[in-house]
């Protein structure tokens, strides 16, 4: 299984700074950050776990890592954020499909997609394709 993740510093100063990878063992990934094994994590640990989104194909992971990283994929996290200033973990809700019908994302929204996700643990599924609409 592959998964995408997004962690956050809890780095004094350093707060808000976020990082979006792949891997198919989370425990093991995130260890790794913690001990300075990652060149580009290194000067901002600790990390915690915001979000898992687990991914039918790896093919699947790397579109979705790659969207999360791009500017479009930054801009809908902001959007969220600043529609959302009360959410407590503002990754987490963003991909809760219990309050968006199904999440669909990219240039083409069938190309990779949320369902069924929880506020933690997340799932990422070719099989069943919802576009999603951003409610205002």
């Amino acid at each position: 299984m592959h998964y995408v993740y997004f962690l956050r510093s809890v780095k004094e100063g350093y707060e808000g700074r976020s990082y979006v990878g792949r891997t198919e063992n989370i425990q093991q990934r995130l260890q790794q950050h913690n001990q300075g094994l990652s060149p580009s994590t290194k000067p901002y640990t600790p990390w915690i776990l915001e979000a898992v989104v687990k991914a039918d194909t790896l093919e699947t992971a790397i579109i979705a890592e790659s969207y999360f990283k791009s500017s479009a994929g930054k801009e809908k996290f902001t959007d969220y954020k600043k529609a959302n200033p009360h959410s407590i973990n503002p990754i987490a809700d963003f991909f809760n499909t219990e309050r968006h019908e199904g999440l669909g994302l990219g240039r083409n929204p069938n190309r990779f997609y949320f369902t069924d996700c929880k506020p933690t643990i997340l799932t990422m599924d070719k099989s069943k394709a919802k576009k999603f609409v951003k409610k205002d």
